[in-house]
């Protein structure tokens, strides 16, 4: 499981008008995540030329959100990776 706080934007542009976009809004970035994910990991076994690689495939999906404003919600992730130590 894993859990991220994110505070609002200390700050603001000037340029930038609130009033008219409401993303502007520095007081409306944070909010509350909660995610739970799951993974595998492979160790090539052996002595040939993919011995020692590592292959790994992770999904997490979101259970809970809690936005300060109108902003784009995190969604389901699925990430691969073949890791190589030298």
């Amino acid at each position: 499981m894993v859990g991220d706080i994110v505070e609002n934007i200390d700050g603001s542009d000037a340029r930038l008008n609130p009033g008219m976009v409401p993303t502007a809004d520095p007081t409306l970035r944070g909010g509350q995540f909660l995610s739970i994910g799951i993974g595998v990991n492979y160790l090539v076994p052996g002595s040939g030329v993919l011995a020692g690689t590592r292959l790994g495939i992770e999904g997490v999906i979101p259970v809970y959100q809690d936005l300060d404003g109108p902003q784009l919600e995190r969604d389901y992730a699925v990430s691969f990776a073949i890791r190589r130590a030298f």
